[in-house]
């Protein structure tokens, strides 16, 4: 278990017990009349401590009726922000948020079955779910049953730590550099197309593309320089390209580029020239001008191979004829 992960935990469990001690304070103001002063002082604390937190909390009673709610709760909860009060049954709340921003529901449920589901989720005893609010706002909800029939419910906020597991993941699948598909997100990609192309009978390509006097640049203007190049490399690639196909850094000069649903054998060769045209123009930097080329071999789904790592070899042994013969060129496999 990871730090946060101990944070979240521990978080839950203060909630959990303040909550319990405002859902029992407000019981008490209810049912008797009689309130103990020093009782009184600690209960405030912790109702006004649970309105301090971060996080929403609600109580709701056995007959599902809401007892209390912070007011993080209400905010997170904005567009039902006036029915949150006191007596207010959680189907009343559902219905209201449902109605008021209904955006359509899943498996084409209507708005009537999309309530009747949270309500029944509601009543289905502990249960823990990820919530996207509009604002971007992700919320860890958890409700959590309790002996006298009622439930408390936390909506933990854990936006900053979901863009932190996004971020990691980006980096972990997307070259630092470039921002363009890492290898293994290639290699995933690689594998979409094969079951696309499957299952619709079309083709599609693998470019494998090291580029040509890339290390003099490096050798004459330093590896800053190198490094604008590349990035200037991966714009110039995409601008090649459909948003549907995909291109990927898989090495230091060496970029992977998936051309999917292919009709013509000739759409390859006019994309792959336009590539070559591309990268030959001279890259502008403030250490002077540099000029590379490409060499490009070409692999196609499924004539030359029928696995990803396949296609990937044989448009690399062909990328590599290129380079010890004319350069600055492409080449079919086969």
């Amino acid at each position: 278990m990871v730090v946060s992960d101990y944070i979240l935990t521990l978080t839950v469990i203060i909630l959990l017990a303040l909550s319990f001690g405002a859902g029992w304070y407000f019981a008490r103001r209810k049912f008797s009349r009689a309130h103990l002063p020093e009782d009184k002082k600690l209960i405030d604390f912790m109702i006004d401590s649970v309105d301090r937190l971060p996080d929403g909390v609600a109580r709701f009673d056995a007959e599902e009726r809401l007892v209390y709610c912070n007011s993080t709760y209400r905010d997170l909860n904005e567009i039902i922000a006036d029915l949150c009060v006191p007596g207010t049954s959680f189907e009343t709340l559902a219905r209201g948020k449902v109605t008021r921003d209904w955006q359509g529901g899943e498996k084409g449920m209507t708005q009537e079955e999309y309530i009747a589901e949270r309500v029944a989720t509601f009543r289905g005893g502990q249960r823990e779910w990820l919530e996207q609010y509009e604002d971007g706002t992700w919320v860890l909800a958890r409700d959590h049953p309790t002996d006298d029939g009622g439930r408390v419910c936390l909506r933990l906020d854990i936006t900053e730590r979901k863009n932190a597991e996004d971020r990691v993941r980006h980096l972990a699948n997307h070259d630092p550099l470039t921002g363009l598909p890492s290898l293994n997100l290639a290699q995933e990609n690689l594998q979409i197309a094969i079951k696309m192309a499957d299952r619709h009978k079309w083709q599609f390509a693998v470019f494998f593309i090291d580029l040509d006097g890339f290390k003099s640049v490096n050798d004459s203007f330093g590896h800053q320089c190198g490094d604008k190049l590349l990035q200037q490399v991966a714009k110039r690639l995409t601008g090649c390209l459909r948003q549907s196909d995909t291109v990927a850094r898989i090495g230091g000069d060496e970029f992977l580029v998936i051309l999917n649903e292919i009709k013509l054998i000739t759409d390859c060769a006019d994309i792959a020239s336009k590539i070559i045209s591309e990268l030959s123009r001279p890259f502008i930097a403030e250490e002077g001008i540099a000029q590379i080329g490409a060499s490009l071999g070409i692999a196609i789904y499924p004539k030359d191979a029928q696995d990803a790592n396949a296609l990937i070899k044989a448009a690399d042994k062909t990328m590599y004829e290129v380079k010890f013969s004319s350069k600055n060129a492409y080449r079919f496999a086969g």
